[in-house]
Parts: C-alpha cells; structure tokens; sequence
C-alpha cells in the first residue's frame, strides 16, 4: 500500500539468521560472526496531487519534468523533498529539462510503496537476487538504489539481449570488459559445472561478487526465473562472506522466497539431497566448513 514518503532512511533492516556460526562439523571452531540482514527499500514516486500541480505549473514543459522526476532514484527524490519542505530552499531544474522556475513543496509530495529488491548485506554492499528483467523492472531497481548488474544468461538465451539493453539504458554496470556477465548453462552448472564456460565463469563469478560488495556496490544477480543459477550464486556469496549454510538460507528465505524454495530443492541426481547442500560440495569446496 502507497503511503506518505517523509524521507529518512530507505532500507529498513530485518535480522536474518544467527548471531553465532554453529559448528557444522565436529571440533568445528565456534566464532561471533556480525548479523547478516535484509533490507527492502521503499521506493518514492510523486504523489497524484504533485503531478497535477506539476502540470498546471510547467504546461507545455511538465512532461519533460515529470520525466526528469520520476526517473531519479528514490534517494535523490527524497533529498529534493527533504530541501524544499525542511530546509526552505528552492530546486532549480536543470537546463535539459528546460522548465523555469523553481520546484515548489506542492511539486515534491511523495508516496512510498514496498521495493522488488530484498538487499541482503555483505560486507560493505549488498546484493539482491532476481529473475530476468523487463525495462520497466530495470528503472525499478535504480529507484530502490541498484548500481549493478551481474547477469548469468547465455547469449543465446531469449532474454539475454532486452535484460542487457534495458541496464545499459538505465547506466547500470553491465558490461563484459568489467566481467560483469557470468554465463552459466543451466541448473546443472552450479551442481555438476563440467564445460569449460562454466568452470571459468564459477570461478569468476564468486570473485565479482565479492570485489563488487567490498568495493559498496549494490549488486543485483539474476539468471532467467532467479532461482537455481542465482540462488547459487547469491548462496555461495554469503558463505564465502563467513556466514553458515542457515545464515545464508534464511536471508534468502526473507529477501526472496522463490529463490529460497529453489535451494531447498530435492535433488534426484543426487540422491534427494537439497540443492544448497549440492552446491556446497560441488562448488563451494571443502574449505567453507573447515
């Protein structure tokens, strides 16, 4: 449900999973680890009486206006609300819109409705798991304050070429010279990786992530549905991060269920084992419980 936008924080936190690793082994170390959160943003745009006024004031310029608006990022929109109501000052538009005068508090009345993106927080970023986007989706994640985008499509998959246009179109980093694609075949990369595709871009791939959430980025993963080759990925993030396999479930559990439910998976390949459980052995490696 839509409701007033008065500024403040735009992530609010949720505790996900244990303060405290339990030992997955025995003589496994105990150790404090912090608590990993999800967090889902709430996503700003202007409220229908703004609009109108917008219209009314600007005439012929409001829909460059509005346009110019209702593509900012939830953070930006908000700060520009914050000046004019709490602060008395002005916003002047930028040339490119071309409109004079400034923007008036009646111009900047905001409603606020719950994100797409559940953010699970590591280390210094955060990272959000998905299926493949439509550009309506994709101007989404920048409203909820999305910097990047790591893809898992083959090129030759139907939605590879619309996903990678609708994120260079919003500046989203997608871009192979910066390794920001990770093609992976299937399913069974991340349960039995055997081409050379997939082994290299496994191994590229949790190394992205993790330079990505170290460097503050706000990444979104997504593969074609979000849920098998991304809940890999995004599992495997959070283990190497030093959280425990139920750490890293349950987060992905609050952040996005269908890609929890895909996780929890049994496999018949592999003898009704879960997926995660799969996963961890077959690319995690041995050292994650060591």
């Amino acid at each position: 449900h839509a409701r007033s936008c008065l500024g403040g924080a735009v992530l609010g936190g949720q505790a996900a999973g244990v303060t405290r690793d339990h030992p997955e082994r025995p003589g496994a170390v105990t150790r404090d680890r912090p608590e990993l959160s999800v967090s889902r943003a709430d996503v700003c745009r202007l409220a229908p009486g703004a609009t109108a006024a917008i219209r009314k004031h600007f005439k012929s310029l409001s829909g460059a206006v509005l346009g110019w608006l209702n593509g900012l990022p939830t953070v930006q929109l908000q700060d520009l609300a914050r000046q004019v109501r709490d602060e008395g000052r002005s916003v002047e538009l930028p040339e490119f819109v071309g409109g004079e005068g400034p923007l008036l508090e009646e111009h900047l009345q905001l409603l606020a409705e719950p994100g797409l993106l559940g953010w699970i927080s590591l280390r210094s970023g955060t990272v959000a798991a998905s299926g493949a986007p439509r550009p309506s989706v994709v101007e989404q994640w920048v409203r909820e304050g999305a910097t990047c985008v790591v893809s898992l499509l083959r090129e030759d998959e139907p939605h590879f070429a619309a996903a990678r246009d609708a994120c260079e179109a919003a500046c989203l980093r997608w871009d192979r010279r910066r390794k920001a694609v990770c093609p992976l075949s299937g399913k069974r990369a991340v349960t039995a990786p055997s081409t050379s595709e997939d082994v290299r871009s496994l191994g590229l791939l949790l190394r992205l992530l993790l330079e990505l959430v170290e460097g503050g980025e706000h990444v979104v993963v997504h593969c074609a549905a979000g849920m098998h080759r991304t809940g890999g990925a995004v599992f495997g993030v959070i283990r190497r991060s030093g959280f425990s396999a139920e750490q890293a479930l349950e987060a992905i559990a609050s952040a996005r269920p269908v890609t929890h439910g895909a996780l929890c998976e049994a496999e018949k390949r592999f003898q009704g084992r879960p997926l995660w459980e799969v996963i961890e052995q077959a690319v995690l490696g041995r050292e994650l419980s060591t």
